[in-house]
């Protein structure tokens, strides 16, 4: 029965963070910052949508798995400078929505503790 209460209150202070105009703005040029690479990738490399997408995640994520390599001289001088300027925007976008996802949880434990210490005040007069 408490799991339900767990995944929502993880999805309210998901929703919550989302309202955020700065984290909106950062997930949107994270989100176009990938959406380019994707396109560039799928052209000058002559990958697939999907492959050239998936490179794009796993790159700007760090995750690098290794199974895809741009071959071409532009692809390699494009992704050098993917991984500098991505990297650095998805670090800041991923930050700023944990904080904000932080800054709910931390406001709703001290409400929830607020309650429970009035109520325990209550019982013992």
């Amino acid at each position: 029965m408490t799991a339900p209460l767990k995944y929502s209150f993880f999805g309210s202070a998901a929703r919550d963070a989302l309202r955020n105009p700065k984290v909106r703005v950062l997930l949107l040029l994270s989100c176009m910052i990938i959406i380019t690479a994707t396109v560039f990738y799928h052209f000058q490399e002559g990958w697939g949508w999907i492959d050239a997408l998936y490179f794009s995640v796993i790159t700007i994520a760090t995750v690098g798995y290794g199974d895809f390599a741009p071959q071409t001289p532009l692809g390699k001088l494009f992704t050098v400078g993917y991984l500098i300027f991505g990297i650095g925007v998805f670090v800041v976008t991923t930050a700023t929505f944990a904080e904000h996802l932080l800054q709910h949880i931390r406001s709703e434990l001290i409400h929830t503790d607020g309650k429970r210490r009035t109520a325990s005040k209550h019982k013992s007069d």
